[in-house]
């Protein structure tokens, strides 16, 4: 290898390799590690179906507006002000259970309409 163009073929084919690897590099960073860097709380993520998994007697859970509620407390609880009077029990909330309730929470107008409401009460 004392021709000078065999050397620069050479440093050429490493460099080449060197690149490649580099770029391989970057694509499996971006597979595999740029989500976490997206949505570090990634394991704390639940879909519409795990929600729905959690409609037993001790786990009543709810998703509204993309946060997960449990509401066992509430549904299995006495809640109703009015003596004589039935609440809502769990026959009858049984229905909502693993549901997505956002269309009966509407966002609050100051949050959705912010540039046409100022005032915060």
């Amino acid at each position: 290898m004392k021709r000078p163009d065999v050397q620069i073929a050479w440093r050429e084919k490493v460099a080449i390799c060197w690149l490649i690897l580099l770029l391989n590099g970057i694509i499996v960073f971006y597979i595999v590690e740029f989500g976490r860097l997206l949505c570090p709380n990634f394991d704390k993520a639940w879909s519409l179906d795990e929600v729905a998994q959690h409609q037993g007697n001790s786990d009543y859970w709810v998703t509204i507006q993309g946060v997960v509620y449990d509401v066992s407390d509430f549904v299995f609880g006495d809640h109703s002000d009015i003596i004589g009077e039935a609440s809502n029990g769990a026959d009858t909330l049984s229905a909502l259970a693993g549901q997505d309730l956002t269309q009966y929470f509407p966002v609050p107008l100051t949050l959705g309409c912010a540039g046409l409401v100022s005032d915060d009460t």
